[in-house]
Order: C-alpha cells, then structure tokens, then sequence
C-alpha cells in the first residue's frame, strides 16, 4: 500500500470510552443540588441551580465568535460552576479553582449512567506504542469532566500527547484544532489517520485537513451517524480495535514479528 501513517489521531467518547451521560436529567438536578448544600450552599430547590446553571451555559456559548451555533470553537465551562457557586452564596474569595472543579465533577458524576473505556481501548494504545507510532487524543470535550475521566478509565498515560477543545479554544470539525494536533506530532496531513465515531466532527473534519481517518460505528443510526461513513477510508463495525490495528500493520507494512503482535495484544475474543 502507499499510505505509511506515522501518527495515529484519536478521538475519546465512543470511539474509547463508552459513555452515557443525562445533563440535563432531573435525577441529575436533585444530586449535584444535594452536594452543593452539602458544601454549604443555600439553594431551595434542584431547580434553582438547574437554571443558574442554564443561564450561565447560555451566556458563554453565546460568547463564543460565531455565537452558540460555532462548530469551530469551545467555551469553557468552569465559569458556568463558578456561577452556580456564587449563586449559591459562596463569595469571590471561596471560589477557588480548585472548589470550582470539584463541583464540575460532581456534576459530572451526577449525570453519568455509563462512564468506561472500551475492552482493549488502552491495550489497542499500547500496541501503537509498542509499534512506536505516536498516538494523539484529540477530543471536544471539558477538560474538567475529561481529565479525571482519562484516570478513572485508566487512559491518561496512554497518549503521546492529549487535545482537549475546552483547553484550546477550539474544537472539531474546525481545522485549527486538527492542525495543532498535527504541529505537535510534526507530521504531513497526510501521513496521519484519524479515528473517531462521528462522520462530521471526526470524518468530515479530519478530511478536510487532508487526512485519512477510520470510521468506528458505535452509535446507533437513530443518533445521526451511518452504518458506513463514506467519507472515511475504512468503517468498522463497533469498536473493532483489532481490525484497525491489522489496517494500520498493513498501511504501514509492518514486519511478520509487529503484525504477530496483534494477537498478543489484542486477542479473539
């Protein structure tokens, strides 16, 4: 084959880390309302913070440069749960940095159902080491939520380098963000392969730059994504992460020996 990807692109949520999360759940409302009161906070009601923290969403997604529709850039949602603790009663000098990440987690916590990597997710990424080829986590997502995400599911140390939108300002399908990606591995567009499970965000973006990128059908088709992304240069059906791996050997034309390392890697189920 022609193609010789010297770096791997990943994105996280579905495409790594099976999740499932309600935000915007009652459930969700009436346990981070029990935590914030539990730190000293004096809300009435699940209510008041459901919309404390639906006005302050608004506020910076509005303003974002091309308003709460901008596909291209991410807001930071720190400031969101440094409202809410002020609303709360908390005052300037308590709203630490580090009292306004606990709440996003508990927040966060609060409003997952389903929150873990993939089978063989940090082994695929070991195997990419093993393999030597850089690996980069390139993810639209809350640094806040994601960080303490990537420790839990046992991911932090699995990447040669990690992007995270809201610590960048930017986010996919933008080009900025793939391009950064690109700057810190030192690669051609082309030479890099993308993998994801969103055919906008991750596909179409990625193309758009000039990379290949493999599609990992994981979400159902009544959520928007297809069976078969057309635009990618291979789809897989779920999280085959052995498939991709024996796609990336032959790309790259890996020895006997490397490729032999799939089956200790990642085994037949």
């Amino acid at each position: 084959m022609d193609k010789h990807y010297k770096a791997i692109f990943f994105d996280l949520y579905g495409t790594l880390i099976d999740v499932w999360t309600e935000e915007e759940a009652d459930l969700t409302f009436e346990t981070f309302f029990a935590w914030l009161n539990s730190q000293g906070a004096q809300f009435s009601t699940p209510e008041e913070v459901h919309n404390v923290y639906s006005q302050a969403l608004a506020q910076v997604q509005a303003a974002l440069p091309g308003g709460k529709e901008d596909l291209d850039h991410e807001f930071d949602v720190a400031p969101v749960f440094a409202r809410i603790l002020r609303a709360g009663g908390f005052g300037d000098s308590q709203i630490s940095e580090k009292f306004v990440a606990r709440a996003a987690w508990n927040f966060r916590m609060a409003s997952n159902l389903r929150m873990r990597a993939f089978p063989s997710a940090a082994k695929l990424l070991a195997l990419l080491k093993a393999w030597e080829i850089p690996t980069v986590l390139v993810s639209n997502a809350q640094a806040l939520y994601t960080r303490p995400e990537l420790e839990e599911c046992g991911l932090a140390h699995s990447f040669t380098h990690i992007l995270i939108s809201s610590e960048q300002g930017v986010r996919k399908p933008g080009k900025q963000f793939f391009q950064r990606a690109l700057q810190l591995v030192q690669c051609q567009s082309e030479s890099v392969l993308m993998v994801g499970n969103e055919e906008l965000n991750d596909i179409v973006g990625a193309r758009k730059v000039g990379m290949d990128a493999a599609y990992l059908q994981t979400l159902k088709p009544e959520w928007g994504q297809p069976y078969i992304s057309p635009t990618a240069v291979m789809s897989f059906a779920g999280a085959d992460y052995r498939n991709l791996a024996f796609f990336i050997a032959r790309c790259n034309e890996l020895s006997d020996e490397q490729v032999a390392m799939i089956d200790e890697y990642l085994p037949h189920n």
